[in-house]
């Protein structure tokens, strides 16, 4: 087996590629690859395999045995080893995985030294951020929330880095440097799902909420304002419309750090579905950086006659009304659907007369579907 290099901390993240199998066997894509000069990859039987895959897995949901692990993984050490892995996987019934180095969330939580949780109790904890002088954030607290009195000394100054290593969760006393570090060390077993809220949630949808929040000690509940300047940009400037009319984006969340059951999926998707009358309607909208595949997914084994339709499920969860653009654009720019994700934005067949989703010769190029927080 080829010796495994490891040239750079970043190319390990954000460029290893997990090539499952549809119907071949890990000789065909390590021949492939060592004709076409792509000798940095490792196959399961390897050492070298799980130390790669469990480095880059954060969701420990995805690493038991039941789970489908990648056949290869591939670290490409420049831009052609990269095209010669993709043309492999092309000339095989592979998919293509790219690793990337996904959305760096850290599961807020309250754990003593031995894993257990400390209270049963519901706790509320509100960290902000204002872009400014501490005398102008009292100003405004004072003026909008006076409620909550807050005193100055509770503001803490820093540059905006400082307040990344402040709001990131990771231990007391690291360092800005810490924050190049891409190995989670505390990996948890997670759920999460989402919700966006554009008018207050009444009395008693908080105390549905708390009193859901009491019947599980692993589950957590987050709030994040919008508005501000979100309020200023269109909601068809960019893919992501979530902007004017939003208050705030509900993360739900559940974490265990031992181990995980059918109890936890239950109880997150029930939270989620008791909170149906408080939250954005026509469609429900969801975050699209948390991959929820409740909401569906393409099987890439299956022919569909209009994948667009079949796609609108998530598809408009996530862009709301830009989902149509973005499938006439992947439609003229990926008319091969190389770029391809279980819930990626699927090709118009209308529109394409020589290319059908759910080849197996295609090459599917995206996602962080392995250890993602689904």
């Amino acid at each position: 087996m080829v010796k495994m290099k490891y040239p750079l901390i970043f190319i390990i993240i954000f460029i290893v590629a997990f090539v499952v199998p549809c119907f071949s066997y890990p000789s065909d894509i390590s021949s492939c690859l060592i004709r076409h000069n792509v000798y940095n990859f490792t196959l399961p039987h390897s050492p070298d395999y799980y130390t790669l895959l469990n480095f880059s897995l954060q969701n420990l949901r995805y690493a038991g045995p039941t789970h489908q692990k990648p056949v290869a993984i591939v670290i490409p050490q420049n831009l052609d080893q990269l095209v010669e892995s993709m043309l492999c996987c092309r000339k095989g019934s592979f998919e293509f995985r790219v690793r990337s180095g996904g959305h760096s969330y850290f599961v807020h939580r309250s754990f003593v030294d031995d894993g257990s949780f400390t209270s049963k109790k519901p706790r509320a904890v509100f960290k902000g951020l204002y872009l400014g002088s501490a005398d102008e954030a009292m100003s405004k607290l004072d003026r909008n929330f006076p409620e909550l009195d807050v005193e100055e000394e509770e503001c803490q100054g820093m540059s905006w880095i400082e307040s990344a290593l402040y709001f990131s969760d990771l231990p007391v006393g690291s360092s800005i440097s810490d924050l190049t570090n891409h190995y989670l060390k505390d990996k948890v077993y997670l759920k999460f799902k989402s919700d966006y809220v554009r008018t207050p949630i009444p009395v008693e949808g908080l105390e549905t909420a708390l009193e859901i929040l009491k019947n599980e000690p692993d589950g957590h509940v987050a709030f994040y304002p919008y508005g501000g300047v979100m309020d200023n940009i269109s909601s068809d400037a960019i893919p992501f419309p979530h902007r004017k009319g939003n208050l705030f984006i509900v993360h739900y969340i559940v974490a265990n750090l031992t181990g995980w059951s059918s109890k936890y999926l239950d109880w997150i998707r029930g939270f989620n579905e008791s909170m149906t009358p408080y939250v954005s309607k026509d469609p429900r909208a969801a975050y699209v950086n948390f991959v929820d595949l409740d909401l569906g997914q393409m099987n890439s084994s299956v022919h569909y006659d209009d994948p667009v339709k079949v796609a609108r499920a998530w598809g408009e969860k996530y862009f709301l009304k830009n989902y149509d653009r973005l499938a006439e654009v992947k439609t003229r720019f990926d008319p091969e659907n190389v770029f391809n994700h279980p819930q990626g934005i699927p090709l118009n067949n209308s529109k394409t007369s020589d290319q059908k989703l759910g080849e197996s010769n295609i090459c599917k190029l995206a996602g962080d579907e392995f250890g993602s927080l689904q």
